[in-house]
């Protein structure tokens, strides 16, 4: 079902029915509310009737330029609760569904008039507890960058919007498209637009229809943009398979849900890779075909006894255009390329051109020699990887002494909200911070899949996650990963050219991001002041700010006793060389719970590897050690562990073993930490360096961390 909402600005303006007219036709919107129409009653229900539709309700305005009006199809079955000159109030009964709210909406323009609209919401919203969706002109933004060009809008008024919207317990439903919807037509210096147009929803409507999505349309003759609200996805037959795959006849236990849950996602990818063939195979003769049939009719004249079957064959025509279109965005892979009418050469070139960059052809092996054989190149990265993520083994008295510095910083209460029950809520919120459309793992599933059927894999995904989160379930099933091979330079030729880039199950990632959300509500208090790197409310630029100062205290120090230097460290391979051990032991010295500890080990030791070579999996591996790029949690568990490195060197300094910079009596900085890069501050003295030496080698001999001193530079200051 479409939903379309349009301030028309007069529909006796011919232009305006033929745009009307034309909108209709490509997108098949069902009900229809307009403001503005500037007809009276008896001219609005023959102009519905000119537009196919069969019901019609029209308001005339107590003014001039005013008039609101509500068009249906026989095919729905509204039932119109309340209607005034500014607003609108119908229930719908639809097939398979449940009743269903819709309220249109036309806000007073006059600032001293707005607050009849707000009254009018508030009394709306206490009538009835169906899903609710409510659009129109509000004739208010809801935030400042919803206005360009002109003066400020007035934050009182913005605030008044937002307010009844939380009153009401309406939220935004988004857009896509252009992100306004007026505009004042004086084009220069003058003008203005805003986005005066949208759709609320009530949450009992979002959480019924997730995968509704409103667009903001074009407009070429009023001032204002249609808005369309598609509430169904295009394929019926994708939902039907989705729906027998994960409907509510499968038994989600807890006790086998993780391998029911695989099952699950094997089973219907398997289907939907089927579907798929059978609906898009022969896409260029399928729409040449439709192309025939449409001349075909127009030459037999039927448009002048009945255009259903031609608006039938447009919007066939259209849906296979906007598939190819979607197709080639998501193979090219380039951000600046937005859904719309680019299916141009250069955006065909940009998916071919990125495909043959990444084709591996062959590669050097450690004796120098060049290798092609699809065997041995497999050998190469296998063996690279295995021995990557082989444990040296650090012993426990290395890590003592590596972790003596760290002093427990994770309270009770902290373990105690870090150790409570996951709810469903967080699991979908984790899932909603997910980017839609980004490369999936091995089954084959992204997030969107997730978001846009939510309703059916809710109970699957839900009572999954938990059951690992709340009861340590078993999570090896799902937590098998793809490394893919992203090249560094233009042409590689070593296994390190490339970087290696984890693409692990959406299903894993709403696990791990649900710990992560709660991870990192605490690191502000556990992670030293001199990390600035994944920390809620510190900017990484804090860290840099502050490096230019000290580099400025280093070039005008001119003294030849007590030179000063600074340390640009680089950590080769950061995250993959990570131990377990020390990770896990790093977490018992801050305070953490077993509890806490246990699920993170569980989620970081239970993955398995595969390497993707030209679209190829290759090979079986089982790391010892090692942070995924591409999991969650692994920038929070990195910067945790580099707390061991943060700690040495303040004992160093407090124990006068090395020397920061000095500012003042009060201000002593050894070493700044962005993530795996470092700046480290000391005397220019043989004592130090020895110092900083020894603490490098602790940190690195226990942590798995090598420093790459080819990769590594200094700076040191006058006369030393």
């Amino acid at each position: 079902m479409n939903i379309l909402s349009w301030n028309v600005r007069g529909l006796g303006n011919p232009r305006a029915f033929q745009a009307l007219r034309k909108i209709l036709q490509l997108h098949g919107a069902q009900l229809v509310f307009l403001c503005e129409t500037k007809v009276s009653t008896m001219q609005m229900n023959v102009i519905a009737s000119k537009l196919s539709f069969e019901n019609c309700l029209a308001v005339n305005g107590n003014r001039r330029g005013c008039g609101i009006a509500m068009l249906w199809k026989s095919d729905i079955e509204v039932q119109i609760k309340s209607y005034s000159q500014y607003h609108i109030d119908a229930e719908t009964q639809m097939p398979n569904r449940n009743q269903m709210r819709i309220t249109g909406v036309y806000g007073h323009p006059e600032i001293s008039q707005k607050k009849h609209t707000w009254t009018l919401l508030r009394r709306l919203a206490v009538l009835s507890s169906s899903p609710w969706l409510c659009c129109g002109d509000f004739n208010e933004i809801l935030h400042p960058d919803e206005k360009r060009g002109g003066n400020d809008r007035n934050v009182n008024l913005i605030n008044e919007f937002r307010e009844v919207l939380r009153d009401c317990g309406l939220k935004d439903v988004g857009f896509r498209g252009y992100a306004f919807t007026w505009t004042n037509g004086r084009y220069g210096e003058g003008f203005v637009e805003e986005r005066l147009d949208r759709f609320v929803c009530y949450k009992a409507w979002s959480d019924r229809f997730v995968d509704c999505a409103a667009s903001n349309l074009d407009s070429w003759t009023s001032d204002h943009c249609p808005v369309l609200m598609d509430m169904w996805s295009s394929y019926d037959g994708c939902k039907e398979i989705i729906k027998e795959e994960w409907g509510l006849y499968r038994n989600w236990s807890s006790e086998n849900s993780a391998q029911s849950f695989r099952q699950a996602t094997k089973t219907s990818m398997g289907r939907l890779l089927g579907w798929s063939k059978r609906e898009f195979r022969k896409r260029d003769r399928k729409l040449e075909k439709l192309k025939f049939q449409l001349r075909e009719l127009k030459q037999r004249r039927v448009q002048f006894v009945d255009g259903e079957e031609i608006r039938k064959m447009e919007k066939q025509i259209q849906n296979i255009l906007m598939d190819e279109e979607i197709y080639w965005n998501q193979r090219s892979r380039a951000d600046w390329l937005k859904e719309g009418d680019k299916n141009t050469k250069i955006f065909h070139g940009k998916a071919t051109a990125r495909r043959k960059k990444n084709r591996i052809w062959g590669i050097e092996d450690n004796f120098g020699r060049w290798i092609e054989e699809p065997i041995e190149v497999e050998h190469e990265f296998c063996n690279y990887f295995t021995k990557l993520f082989t444990s040296t083994q650090p012993s426990q008295d290395q890590i003592a002494a590596a972790l003596e510095g760290i002093t427990p910083r994770v309270s009770a209460s902290m373990n105690e909200s870090l150790g409570a029950p996951f709810t469903a809520e967080e699991v979908l919120e984790a899932l909603s911070q997910m980017c839609p459309t980004k490369a999936p793992g091995p089954d084959g599933l992204p997030a969107v899949f997730y978001q846009k059927h939510w309703h059916t894999v809710k109970e699957g995904v839900l009572t999954t996650c938990l059951h690992i989160l709340n009861s340590q379930g078993t999570i090896g099933p799902l937590n098998h990963t793809y490394i893919a091979l992203i090249p560094k330079i233009g042409k590689p030729r070593k296994v390190t050219d490339f970087r290696p880039i984890s693409l692990c199950n959406v299903s894993y990632r709403i696990v791990a991001k649900t710990v992560a959300n709660r991870f990192k509500q605490v690191l502000h208090k556990i992670i030293s002041p001199s990390q600035s790197a994944f920390i809620p409310n510190r900017l990484i630029t804090d860290n840099i700010i502050v490096g230019y100062e000290c580099l400025h205290k280093i070039r005008h120090c001119k003294s030849k006793r007590n030179g000063l230097i600074a340390l640009k460290l680089d950590v080769s391979k950061a995250y993959d060389r990570l131990e377990w051990n020390f990770l896990e032991q790093t977490l018992e010295k801050l305070g953490f719970s077993q509890q806490w500890i246990s699920l993170i080990m569980r989620c970081i030791s239970s993955v398995s590897f595969s390497v993707l070579i030209n679209g190829a999996v290759k090979g079986l591996i089982k790391p010892q050690r090692g942070l995924r790029q591409g999991c969650p949690l692994s920038p929070y568990l990195f910067i945790t562990c580099a707390e061991a490195f943060s700690s040495l060197l303040q004992q160093a300094e407090q124990q006068q073993l090395i020397h920061g910079l000095s500012f003042g009596s009060n201000l002593k900085i050894s070493h700044l930490l962005f993530a795996d890069d470092s700046l480290v501050f000391s005397r220019a003295s043989m004592a130090d360096c020895h110092n900083l030496k020894m603490i490098l080698e602790c940190y690195s001999t226990t942590s798995g961390q090598i420093f790459n001193f080819e990769k590594s530079s200094f700076f040191i200051s006058g006369n030393v």
